[in-house]
C-alpha cells in the first residue's frame, strides 16, 4: 500500500496490481474486481493494463495541493457507518495536522425535518480522536448530533466548530497552522462539498 500497489495472487500467476486510491476499500475493491475479471477469463496482465488508466472519479474523492498544504474531498456517506467509518480510519493515518469538515446530512431527508440518526453512533469517529487533528468543523442542521458523537468519542470540544450552514465550514478552517484539510461529504451534499472545496482552495493560495 505504501507504494500504491498490491500483490494478487492466483492458483495459476502473480501480478503486482497498481492501487488507484490510498484508502483501504480501495484495496478491497481492487481485490473483487481482479476476482471477478479472473473469472472472466482475462489474465492477470490484461487486468493490470486495464488498471493503469482507471482513476477514482472526483464525486468520489478528489484531492490538490495548494501552497504545499493538501486539500482532499473524500466521500464518507452518511447513514453508512462503515463507509463513514473507513474515510474516518484514513484521515488518522494520515500524516501532519489536520483539520477535517463534515458535511454529512442526508438532503432527502432534511426536506421533510427527519433523519435517522442513530447510524453516527455505529460509525467509528474515535479514529479522529488524536492530536493531529487540530479542528473538526461541522455543517449542517444535524450539526449538534455530530457533536454530541465527537464528545463521546473523547474529543475536546475545543476542537469542534459548529455552522448551521454547511456552506460557512469554509471561513472556519485555520489554514494557515494545518498541513491537510479533509471534507467528509455524502452523497447528496456533492453540490455544497464542492463549494466549500472551490472555496478552500482559493483561502489556502491567499492564505496559506
Amino acid at each position: 500500500k505504501e507504494n500504491h500497489v498490491c500483490v494478487v495472487k492466483t492458483p495459476k500467476e502473480e501480478c503486482e496490481m497498481r492501487l488507484i486510491g490510498d484508502n483501504i476499500t480501495d484495496a478491497y475493491n481492487t481485490i473483487a474486481a481482479v476476482a471477478i475479471l479472473s473469472e472472466l477469463g482475462l489474465s492477470l496482465d490484461q487486468i493490470k493494463t486495464s488498471f493503469e488508466n482507471l482513476k477514482v472519479v472526483a464525486t468520489r474523492f478528489d484531492k490538490v495541493e495548494v501552497n504545499g498544504k493538501e486539500l482532499v474531498i473524500n466521500l464518507a456517506k452518511g447513514q453508512n457507518p462503515i463507509a463513514c467509518s473507513r474515510v474516518c480510519d484514513f484521515i488518522a493515518q494520515q500524516k501532519g495536522d489536520k483539520s477535517v469538515i463534515l458535511i454529512l446530512d442526508d438532503i432527502y431527508d432534511k426536506k421533510d425535518s427527519s433523519e435517522n440518526t442513530a447510524w453516527i453512533y455505529d460509525a467509528d469517529f474515535e479514529f479522529l480522536n488524536q492530536p493531529e487533528v487540530k479542528q473538526i468543523i461541522i455543517g449542517g442542521v444535524r450539526h449538534r448530533d455530530y457533536r454530541l458523537r465527537m464528545l463521546m468519542a473523547g474529543i475536546d470540544p475545543n476542537k469542534i466548530i459548529c455552522c448551521q450552514e454547511e456552506l460557512d465550514v469554509a471561513k472556519h478552517v485555520d489554514v494557515k497552522n494545518v498541513d491537510k484539510i479533509f471534507i467528509m461529504q455524502d452523497i447528496t451534499t456533492y453540490v455544497n462539498a464542492h463549494k466549500v472545496f472551490d472555496a478552500l482552495k482559493v483561502r489556502m493560495k491567499e492564505e496559506g
